[in-house]
């Protein structure tokens, strides 16, 4: 008669995944070929969520060894599963967290803003060398030194040297307070107090 066995570690009761099935007259033979330390159990089972009690001969569960964890993340193992689900620490969600702000600062710091009624776009690099021509041109008295600038419209105005300055200087505001607002939340984010929960909530500020 033919049936299905499987394959035990005859020192600990658990099952290799190897089964065999036909005949129980050639099984001798299949055991042989396993060497030795190595047993039978009639039937097919589980072998990730089962082993055999060696006392009882009876299937039990089997909760296999957990994988290795480390600080970004920890596992829990799940019975309805049967299986070891991966959980972020709180590094990992603090870690998250920041990425998710810093793109958000980055993306504001290449945006615009608003001064005497115009949107500007940031351009650090030619607003401070706008800037500091006008600087130049007013410690040397030229009056005449004008500067055109592209809004963020399209439209263009003339700056004078003091307006051009003026509008650097407001876009250096701009991003300084980006930057004062983004140093405010990573220290919140990387509190020693700071909670999964907690870190949830925090976005950037309105």
């Amino acid at each position: 008669m033919n049936s299905t066995w499987s394959f035990y570690d005859l020192a600990t009761g658990l099952f290799s995944g190897a089964r065999y099935s036909g005949s129980s007259h050639t099984l001798a033979d299949q055991l042989a070929h396993k060497g030795p330390g190595v047993g039978v159990h009639e039937g097919s089972v589980d072998y990730l969520t089962q082993r055999l009690d060696l006392d009882t001969d009876l299937l039990i569960e089997y909760i296999p060894p957990s994988p290795a964890g480390d600080t970004l993340q920890s596992w829990t193992w799940d019975p309805v599963t049967k299986s070891w689900l991966s959980t972020a620490t709180l590094l990992a969600v603090q870690n998250l967290t920041w990425s998710t702000i810093k793109a958000y600062r980055d993306n504001l710091e290449s945006g615009n803003f608003t001064f005497n009624g115009h949107v500007f776009q940031i351009n650090k690099v030619n607003m401070a060398g706008a800037a500091l021509d006008g600087l130049i041109a007013k410690t040397n008295g030229e009056l005449t030194w004008v500067q055109p600038w592209k809004l963020f419209d399209n439209t263009t105005v003339i700056f004078t040297a003091d307006e051009m300055i003026a509008v650097a200087r407001s876009g250096v505001t701009y991003i300084r307070n980006i930057h004062i607002i983004s140093s405010l939340l990573y220290s919140r984010i990387y509190s020693p107090s700071m909670t999964i929960d907690e870190l949830k909530t925090i976005t950037w500020p309105k």
